[in-house]
């Protein structure tokens, strides 16, 4: 089925197709990428229930967590933010360079490299 996020539409269907499959718990994966913990993603249950299992796992993500709107939050990117083993870097547009620098230096911190 099609769902509907603001001005824009979620095939759920293909979309588990393709992103559940990359969101297995791995022993051959190091850090898994994550384009967007967010309002459209939310839409699948699974997809929430595979990054749950990721974190729960201990598993490293790098991603992207869904911004306030207008004041309306997004109960697990809350709930993913308030973990005390998730780094949040904020991210805009004129510190893009430097918040990358940094999301660099917590993954490699993480995995125990000088």
């Amino acid at each position: 089925p099609r769902r509907r996020t603001g001005a824009y539409f979620v095939d759920v269907a293909s979309f588990e197709a393709v992103a559940l499959p990359l969101l297995s718990p791995s022993s051959s994966v190091d850090v898994y990428c994550v384009d967007e913990i967010g309002r459209m993603e939310l839409h699948s249950d699974l997809f929430r229930a595979a990054i749950l299992r990721l974190l729960h796992g201990g598993h490293r993500i790098v991603g992207a967590l869904a911004a306030p709107i207008y004041g309306h939050r997004v109960p697990l990117v809350d709930e993913v933010a308030a973990r005390s083993d998730v780094a949040v870097v904020p991210l805009k547009a004129s510190s893009r360079a430097a918040a990358a620098e940094r999301m660099w230096g917590v993954v490699e911190a993480s995995m125990g490299a000088p």
